[in-house]
């Protein structure tokens, strides 16, 4: 949803269906916000320290999100925020704000000049940083598919390749 619901409504849902999405919008990104500040809050102490040793590339440190990710996420966020905002407002979830992709396309094919066009064509592209998300939950899956703690002998957890 949160990849492409903008992209679709542009494309194939009619006027009417702009509230609705805008409401699965909002409650997505919610969702994502809590997400992304809960992976924030699950760092271990000393999550700099451990960034900066040898165990750094381990499968259970690599799990945790790192500073670029978090930066690219929290972007990616609030460039979604135009999607729903209409919910909060007093116009109309159909109409063109200056925000948003539908305005961002118009202005990078129409634009009055070659600034106005730069700027569509550069929110289009922030817009890509929402994979960033996308990316780490595979890697999270991968990594939870492909090794598994087990308890060693002392008692001590330790990271096996598992059926990955």
């Amino acid at each position: 949803w949160y990849l492409y619901i903008d992209q679709l409504r542009l494309a194939f849902m009619p006027h009417s269906a702009d509230y609705g999405c805008a409401v699965v919008s909002a409650l997505v990104w919610i969702v994502l916000f809590l997400e992304l500040v809960m992976e924030v809050f699950i760092r271990p102490n000393g999550y700099r320290a451990l960034i900066r040793s040898d165990k750094a590339y381990l499968p259970s440190t690599v799990r945790y999100l790192n500073n670029f990710h978090l930066f690219s996420e929290m972007i990616s966020l609030i460039f979604f925020i135009p999607e729903f905002m209409c919910l909060f407002g007093s116009r109309s979830c159909g109409d063109r704000y200056a925000f948003s992709l539908a305005n961002a396309c118009l202005m990078s094919l129409y634009g009055p000049d070659r600034l106005h066009a730069f700027y569509g064509t550069a929110f289009i592209c922030i817009m890509r940083l929402r994979i960033f998300g996308l990316v780490r939950h595979w890697t999270n899956m991968w990594l939870n598919n492909t090794f598994v703690k087990v308890r060693g002998k002392n008692g001590e957890w330790r990271v096996q390749r598992g059926k990955g």
